[in-house]
C-alpha cells in the first residue's frame, strides 16, 4: 500500500504539473480596445472566454509597403505585451523558436499594437512569437505559433501557462489529457490505464497493479 501511495502521488504530481498549458482559441470573439469599445473581431482569445485579448490586422511590409494580411495587432495595452525584439523597437515581435523560453526575463513591449520587421523572416513552416498576457488582478505567459504564406501571416494556435507569473515553453501544448507534454521529457510518465478490465498504474512503460507490485 505504501508503494501504491507513491505512486499514486507521481500520477496526480504529473497531472499537476501539465494540466495548465492551455491552448487558446483563434477566431471571431468580442474585441475591446484601450477606449472601451466593443466590436466583432477575428482574434486571439487565449483563455477561451469569447472575447479576444489581441485583434488581427492588415500589416505593410516596411520596405514596399505591400499589405499582409493579418500582419499586425491591435489589443488594449493594459491587458497585453508582445514578446519584443529590443526595447529600441518594441512594437516589433521577436520571433521565438521551439525550446525557447517566454517568462518575466524577456523583454515586453508595445503601445497597442504590433507589427513584424521582416516579413520574410518569418517561416513557411513554424515561427513563433511571445506575449505577457494580463487576465484580472494576474498575468500569465504564453505564446501564438504561426508561418508565412502568399501575402498572409497564419496564426495557426496559441498557447498560455494558467499558472499565474509561470513561464511557458514555446513548442509545449500539452495534451487533450493534461498528463504530458514537451517538457516532460526527463519526467517519469504515470497514468492509470485499463487493460482486460483491470485497471494498472504505467510509470514509465512499466505495469503496477493497485498493490504497487510490478506486472509484466
Amino acid at each position: 500500500m505504501r508503494k501504491f501511495t507513491l505512486i499514486a502521488a507521481l500520477a496526480m504530481s504529473a497531472i499537476l504539473s501539465f494540466a495548465q498549458v492551455t491552448k487558446g482559441t483563434i477566431g471571431n470573439g468580442n474585441y475591446t480596445d484601450y477606449q472601451q469599445q466593443t466590436s466583432t473581431q477575428y482574434g486571439l482569445d487565449f483563455n477561451n472566454d469569447g472575447n479576444l485579448e489581441v485583434a488581427l490586422n492588415i500589416g505593410y511590409d516596411m520596405n514596399t509597403g505591400d499589405p499582409w494580411t493579418n500582419g499586425s495587432i491591435v489589443y488594449d495595452y493594459e491587458a497585453i505585451q508582445l514578446l519584443v525584439a529590443c526595447e529600441e523597437t518594441w512594437d516589433y515581435f521577436k520571433l521565438l523558436a521551439a525550446g525557447e523560453s517566454v517568462s518575466s526575463a524577456a523583454t515586453y513591449g508595445g503601445y497597442g499594437d504590433g507589427m513584424f520587421e521582416d516579413f520574410s523572416a518569418i517561416s513557411t513552416e513554424a515561427s513563433y512569437v511571445g506575449f505577457h498576457i494580463y487576465i484580472g488582478e494576474s498575468s500569465y505567459y504564453g505564446y501564438a505559433k504561426i508561418h508565412r504564406g502568399e501575402g498572409e501571416i497564419i496564426w495557426d494556435e496559441i498557447y498560455y501557462e494558467a499558472t499565474a507569473e509561470k513561464a511557458i515553453t514555446v513548442g509545449d501544448t500539452g495534451t487533450e489529457s493534461g498528463v504530458e507534454s514537451v517538457n516532460a521529457a526527463n519526467q517519469p510518465i504515470v497514468r492509470m490505464v485499463a487493460i482486460e478490465g483491470q485497471i494498472y498504474i504505467e510509470r514509465n512503460g512499466e505495469l503496477f497493479d493497485l498493490s504497487g507490485r510490478r506486472v509484466k
